[in-house]
């Protein structure tokens, strides 16, 4: 098996490659041989998506009766380097588009989606009465064809007596409750996944070291919009009460500021750097506490972002922990936010969108 060596791993590379399989079968060696360019991207927040663009000079392969490439059919796309490839998205062909050059043969670009897509189709108005957030979450994944799988979080085991739907897609729904609750929503495959995102259970974050590993990276830090607390006020009409949520910035946050940017985000409108959400129905002070966590967390996460490159790597993806070094005080965890991999002429390259752990 021929190798490469790379200096950027400290280590021989296998020659860069890519597998797709239609419906779980692999592509005719003809078909495969075509391949011109693969593209996968993740985000943390939307579904999947992934790109082919295959050559395609007697204009079969748009044929919908060649039976590969059609609206509609499975798809699974496997990166990496011969002897140590990794699924990166199992999802459904969406969208062909042929294109008929002035010059040269056709050629056929192929684009598809992961499940997550499956949530975004239509607007839903119901109501659910009786029933805990776990079991409207395994509903809705089995309305989709997919597999629930919830993490154990006491929050989503609370009946509730009244929840709607209004005129939103499953997404949208979900996502909201899952923000609530400082959650986040994902596809494994065919698994739907609600929880906390962390890193993949055994696999420990990469580092990428800038002029070794690390092609390039352009950080940005911006207090612009950060505060020093956060507030959810709400009315409980059992109670007769107020309920009052507050979040307040912690240590490891002030640090990641310098001084003068500490002071900078600290000023406020009447002496106060605050925020408050009220434009969100909140039901208990648990809810609220959490929901004041999730909003602080949200504005934290764009104090410190960037966007960097690499040679294909396929640990770096949607969700994981990457740890950048080298680039001074801008060195340390990040979480990645969305990624890229392509796999082309060029060999196989990995661009990525993060955003730093502080808290």
């Amino acid at each position: 098996m021929a190798t490469v060596s790379s200096s950027l791993l400290g280590r021989n590379l296998y020659v860069p490659a890519v597998q797709v399989t239609v419906e779980g079968a692999p592509l005719p060696a003809t078909v495969a041989h075509s391949i011109r360019e693969v593209i996968v991207d993740e985000r943390i927040d939307a579904p999947g998506s992934f790109s082919l663009q295959v050559h395609d000079p007697g204009m079969r392969l748009m044929d919908p009766n060649n039976g590969i490439f059609t609206e509609g059919r499975k798809a699974t796309i496997r990166l990496g380097y011969l002897g140590q490839m990794e699924t990166l998205i199992e999802g459904e062909i969406t969208a062909l588009e042929p294109n008929f050059p002035q010059d040269g043969a056709p050629a056929l670009t192929v684009r598809g989606f992961d499940f997550l897509h499956r949530l975004t189709r239509g607007a839903v108005t119901r109501v659910f009465s009786g029933l805990t957030l776990a079991q409207i979450f395994q509903k809705i994944a089995s309305e989709m064809g997919l597999v629930g799988k919830a993490d154990s979080v006491s929050d989503l085991d609370k009946t509730v007596e009244y929840l709607a739907q209004s005129n939103v897609s499953n997404l949208d729904f979900l996502q909201e409750r899952a923000g609530r609750l400082g959650l986040a929503l994902w596809v494994e495959n065919r698994t739907l996944r609600l929880g906390r995102r962390t890193a993949t259970p055994g696999r420990e974050p990469i580092t990428l070291a800038w002029g070794k590993t690390l092609g390039s990276f352009q950080p940005r830090l911006t207090t612009a919009g950060q505060v020093e607390e956060v507030v959810v006020r709400a009315w409980d009409p059992v109670r007769g009460r107020e309920i009052v949520g507050r979040a307040r910035r912690n240590d490891l946050l002030t640090a990641a500021l310098s001084s003068s940017g500490r002071q900078q985000a600290a000023r406020g409108s009447g002496g106060r750097s605050q925020t408050a959400a009220i434009d969100r129905p909140v039901f208990s002070q648990a809810e609220a506490d959490a929901m004041a966590a999730a909003v602080l967390s949200d504005i934290t996460d764009s104090l410190i972002t960037g966007s960097g490159s690499s040679i294909g790597r396929t640990e770096i993806r949607a969700g994981a922990d990457i740890n950048l070094t080298g680039v001074g005080r801008f060195s340390g965890t990040y979480q990645v936010v969305e990624t890229t991999h392509t796999f082309g002429a060029g060999g196989y390259q990995t661009t990525f969108e993060v955003r730093k752990r502080i808290v």
